[in-house]
């Protein structure tokens, strides 16, 4: 049988928040790619299913693979069948089954005549981040060029593990600013001569008025989003390096600064998971392989083994079900934070601010 590489696309779900990695995909035929995870933390949950592709499919849209029985079992006898919620993505139920810390969990699935399944794995506490600290950089990106020379938010945390575990973890971020825009400001030229007129969007709530003015008729629904980024690169810790269970000073994010960003306030969250020793080993070996190259496309690359196998032939399945104890740090940085040499400004956008922010919503956070 043919090896490939590596996989195509990596998601991986936890709290409702998809965590992404594009890797090298060098592919004999397709897969089928399994990915989710289960936690301590309330669900629900979800795993993806879909098929691999090679080198000439968009990446950014792989194969759903629907109408699939998708469980999720643990070594008590419990076992919840998840919902297809949209194409190739399936969920517990809100009030369903909770990782408990203790207990060994794994994935059961039914593709027609095909039947997978992943490899039990116990469910470690995630010891604790015990301290969060964060620094500014001046010029840091861009440095050797001046004028294009931007600024940096650096993260580090501190954490500790638990005794008598082996304290294996993952560590990610991710966060969400607030932008402003001005889709009542846009304007559109009307005759000949040209005069520029007032063209409000709809979502504006504005309307033209008379004489070149425009008047005020409902909410705007696009002045206001919330964007939100999350980490690109595996972290994982390096037990050979820890003492007494402790993790110090751990780099976690470079973030850019930049007006959108910090022009009201910005909104982090950090998750430590823990993880067994083949989670441990998988996630490792993505760290290394996007630290060593210089692109995550080329083709020099390690295949990257998951835990979800075929019981049905002797069919490679691609993916990775995780089953960790998670916990959190969460913090703002406000504006007034920032340092007085960082240039932070609103530019005026003269349109809608969904249009403006791939991934943004109009919908407040909750914690916002």
């Amino acid at each position: 049988m043919k090896l490939l590489r590596f996989f195509p696309v990596l998601f991986l779900f936890a709290d409702a928040c998809i965590e992404r990695y594009d890797l090298p995909a060098q592919i004999a035929e397709p897969r089928l790619v399994v990915n989710g995870m289960i936690t301590n933390l309330p669900g629900p949950y979800t795993i993806e299913l879909y098929i691999s592709s090679d080198l000439n499919t968009n990446l950014n849209k792989p194969t759903p693979v629907s109408n699939a029985k998708v469980r999720i079992a643990d070594d008590a006898g419990n076992e919840e069948l998840l919902v297809e919620k949209s194409p190739g993505v399936y969920e517990t139920r809100t009030d369903g089954m909770q990782g408990t810390v203790g207990r060994k969990y794994h994935t059961i699935i039914d593709v027609q005549e095909k039947h997978y399944r992943s490899q039990p794995q116990e469910l470690t506490a995630a010891g604790e981040i015990s301290d969060v600290r964060y620094d500014f950089q001046l010029g840091a990106i861009n440095r050797n060029e001046p004028a294009k020379a931007q600024d940096v938010l650096n993260v580090y945390i501190d954490s500790k593990g638990v005794p008598g575990q082996t304290n294996l973890f993952r560590w990610r971020w991710s966060s969400t600013h607030e932008v402003k825009t001005f889709p009542e400001l846009r304007t559109r030229e009307f005759g000949r001569p040209p005069v520029v007129i007032p063209d409000p969007l709809p979502c504006s709530g504005y309307v033209p008025g008379p004489a070149g003015t425009i008047r005020k008729v409902d909410i705007c629904t696009c002045c206001s989003c919330w964007v939100s980024e999350y980490s690109q690169q595996a972290s994982v810790s390096n037990n050979q390096a820890v003492k007494a269970d402790q993790f110090n000073s751990v780099y976690i994010a470079k973030i850019p600064v930049d007006h959108w960003r910090f022009s009201i306030k910005y909104y982090m969250k950090i998750e430590q998971f823990s993880l067994s020793q083949e989670a441990y080993n998988f996630w490792n070996l993505v760290q290394s392989q996007q630290e060593g190259e210089g692109s995550l496309f080329q083709p020099n690359s390690v295949k990257v083994k998951g835990n979800i196998y075929s019981t049905t032939d002797d069919e490679e399945v691609l993916g990775f079900f995780g089953v960790s104890g998670v916990t959190q740090k969460e913090f703002f940085i406000d504006r007034r934070q920032v340092p007085s040499k960082v240039d932070i400004k609103n530019d005026t956008v003269k349109g809608s601010c969904l249009g403006q922010f791939t991934g943004s919503t109009n919908r407040k956070p909750l914690f916002w």
